[in-house]
């Protein structure tokens, strides 16, 4: 019996193996870092030591990613960015804030989308400084404390806050504003005890989503409760943009939001409108309208500009645009700023 007994045991971690040898050789349940090659992250639990996100000043690294390697040098301010001079009173100094989208992902510096929009604006006589303060990683919540407590010192005469699909999902793992805490550190959300199977096992994910119905890798929540938590970040993410307007005003500042659409919810050339993501950004731009927000939204016709060829403009694995399709975002953004007169002539602003 105790024979019996072995062999069973021996022959259902062997079958157990196996089957996880199988999930991992198909790529099968990989989060989005794991397919990037990244490894695990957990998006949970985490205590940062810090309100802000933004990487080491003055630095100089080649991000690590299958798809592409272009160099990252940040200035002084941890950004993305060139080193920026005091401000002359004819340059409209322009602020934009975002993701990884808005840092330029998988694109050169010199094609990311704040600086082609830059360059198209000048070619329009306008005499503009982009300054791209996006971070990989970022969401609105963090934008917004950001420019609060540090962009605003460097006297934009406009922001722009760029949110697309992920601030939702960010909000998900991380809270809103209630994340930043007194004491000057930042807490995510807790994860669920059972994470650590999920971070080793393969075999327990497909078990777990076979189960659970849970619609994104990584995120412990059924379509129900994500349902109730977009309802809830919609709510936080109205509350939060009407104080980044608040506070850029106060500051002598013009204010935008800019929602954009990510190369996942692109299929053939049409947008894919479900409950999640670009429903819910439709609904927050609704919102921010009726709130006399000037919100852009560009959804749309960034998907029917990349049409069915959208492989020729983002990277493949890695899921962020390329120069090409990046450099259509920016047509995109500054037609739709000069047609609504979004764009000062020049700089008449006085900041506080």
């Amino acid at each position: 019996m105790v024979k019996f007994l072995k062999y069973t045991l021996i022959v259902l971690c062997s079958v157990v193996l196996l089957i996880e040898v199988y999930y991992r050789l198909s790529k099968q349940h990989e989060t989005y870092l794991e397919s990037i090659g990244a490894g695990y992250y957990s998006g949970y639990n985490a205590i940062l030591p810090s309100w802000y996100r933004i990487r080491a000043a003055n630095d100089s690294f080649v991000p690590a990613n299958v798809d592409f390697e272009y160099p990252f040098v940040t200035n002084s301010w941890g950004i993305r960015e060139r080193p920026i001079e005091p401000k002359p009173d004819t340059v409209l100094r322009i602020l934009i804030t975002g993701d990884s989208y808005t840092e330029g992902m998988g694109a050169p510096y010199d094609s990311t989308w704040p600086r082609l929009l830059e360059k198209k604006l000048n070619a329009h006589g306008y005499k503009v400084e982009v300054i791209n303060a996006g971070f990989a990683g970022s969401d609105l919540f963090y934008d917004y404390v950001s420019y609060r407590d540090s962009f605003a010192k460097l006297q934009p005469d406009l922001v722009i806050a760029s949110l697309n699909s992920s601030d939702y999902t960010d909000y998900l793992l991380r809270g809103g504003l209630d994340r930043f805490h007194a004491d000057g550190t930042t807490h995510y959300r807790k994860a669920p005890w059972y994470e650590l199977l999920f971070r080793f096992s393969r075999l327990f994910r497909a078990v777990l989503y076979k189960y659970n119905n849970f619609p994104f890798q990584g995120i412990f929540a059924t379509e129900q409760q994500i349902e109730q938590e977009y309802i809830n970040a919609n709510i936080a993410l109205d509350t939060t943009i009407a104080l980044y307007k608040a506070k850029a005003a106060q500051n002598g500042a013009g204010f935008i939001s800019i929602i954009h659409i990510i190369p996942s919810e692109i299929k053939n050339g049409e947008a894919r409108l479900n409950q999640y993501g670009l429903a819910k950004l439709d609904s927050l731009a609704n919102t921010l309208s009726n709130a006399d927000v000037n919100s852009i939204n560009i959804c749309m016709p960034m998907a029917a500009a990349y049409g069915d060829k959208l492989p020729v403009y983002y990277h493949l694995i890695d899921g962020h645009y390329n120069a090409r399709g990046y450099n259509i975002m920016a047509q995109i953004i500054a037609d739709t700023l000069l047609a609504k007169g979004l764009v000062p002539v020049q700089n008449t602003t006085k900041h506080k």
